[in-house]
């Protein structure tokens, strides 16, 4: 199961992601972004990954794609840190990290859990 959290501030949109992002989650959360963002202009995008617990290769695909469009990931742990960086081979912003901001912190937050069954 994939749960995902919708924080926004004024500029910005963070998708804090909880549980496994893989498989048919991969699509469902595809799927929310787009509709997430067809109604807004062109927001800072960030993906919080503290709380993901797995990601196969969908997941990886999905991620390095939204970071080659410009979006950042939040890694919470090194292991995903160090996944992260393989996806671009590039340094990854800590969880939390002054520079960005608390996602943990907005307006508006609404949660969605996609389940498959």
């Amino acid at each position: 199961m994939l749960q995902v959290t919708l924080h926004e501030t004024p500029g910005s949109l963070t998708f804090q992601l909880d549980g496994r992002l893989a498989g048919p989650w991969v699509r469902q959360l595809e799927g929310f972004l787009h509709r997430t963002l067809t109604s807004r202009s062109k927001p800072v995008i960030r993906f919080d990954l503290s709380g993901v617990t797995m990601i196969d290769e969908q997941g990886k695909v999905f991620l390095a794609i939204m970071r080659m469009e410009g979006a950042e990931l939040l890694a919470g742990s090194s292991m995903m840190t160090n996944l992260v960086a393989t996806l671009s081979d590039a340094p990854v912003p800590a969880h939390g990290d002054p520079a960005h901001g608390d996602p943990a912190h907005g307006s508006g937050d609404a949660a969605f859990e996609f389940s498959h069954t």
